[in-house]
């Protein structure tokens, strides 16, 4: 299970596009179609780069004018779900930025 003091990056490879506002996904080991909602496409659009779990929260509570706690529980659940998926990946950030 993903925590606030990890960090998250992009799986590869993987095939992504943005259809109409949303990215449509591809993983590969089972050719499986993934779309993710405006929240999703908005943390996908965070992950050009390893960041800091905490970061995403941090933005999705700015941007989408959500309470922090719900912010983090349905985060770390959408995180969770794309790890088990192989879309993403986690672990431990080194720095404290």
């Amino acid at each position: 299970m993903v925590s606030l003091d990890d960090s998250i990056k992009k799986h590869r490879p993987l095939a992504a596009r943005e259809v109409a506002g949303e990215v449509v996904i591809m993983t590969g080991a089972d050719a499986k179609l993934h779309t993710l909602n405006e929240v999703g496409t908005f943390v996908w659009g965070l992950l050009d780069s390893e960041t800091r779990v905490a970061r995403i929260v941090s933005a999705v509570v700015e941007n989408f004018k959500v309470d922090r706690e719900a912010a983090e529980r349905d985060v770390l659940k959408f995180l969770d779900d794309m790890i088990e998926k192989d879309i993403l990946v986690a672990g431990r950030q080194q720095d404290d930025d």
